[in-house]
């Protein structure tokens, strides 16, 4: 059997665990849930797989991926809004920090980056020893 093959399968049995999912949410939530939606993006993704192994055509199964992919991203991007504007709001603060003291930002940078590779380095020697 092809290992193309098993694609439909196991996202058939994903789009069944993603209904259930959006069941449970949208029961818990009511229509508002964030996360039901997700599922819902979820489900339309998954589908596109079967719909394209069954020959509904790729037109089809590509607008109803895309479709569902846009719900997912957007119901992901409500729940972590404040996360996503946290991060924004560093790096714009970064970039400014970088425009009045280039040569200073870059050093501490490079001083944060060591830190953090070291102690992963320290890590990985910690499982040979």
């Amino acid at each position: 059997m092809p290992e193309g093959a098993l694609a439909p399968i196991f996202a058939a049995v994903d789009v069944g665990i993603s209904t259930s999912e959006a069941i449970e949410n949208f029961t818990n939530d009511g229509l508002g849930s964030v996360d039901g939606w997700s599922n819902v993006g979820e489900m339309m993704m998954s589908g596109a797989v079967v719909l394209s192994a069954s020959g509904a055509g790729a037109p089809v199964a590509a607008g109803v991926a895309v479709v569902g992919g846009v719900i997912w991203g957007v119901s992901k991007g409500i729940k972590h809004w404040g996360t996503i504007k946290e991060t924004g709001r560093k790096v714009i603060n970064g970039v400014k920090a970088l425009k009045e003291d280039p040569v200073g930002t870059t050093k501490k940078a490079f001083k944060a980056a060591k830190s953090k590779m070291g102690g992963a380095v320290d890590t990985v020697k910690g499982w040979f020893s």
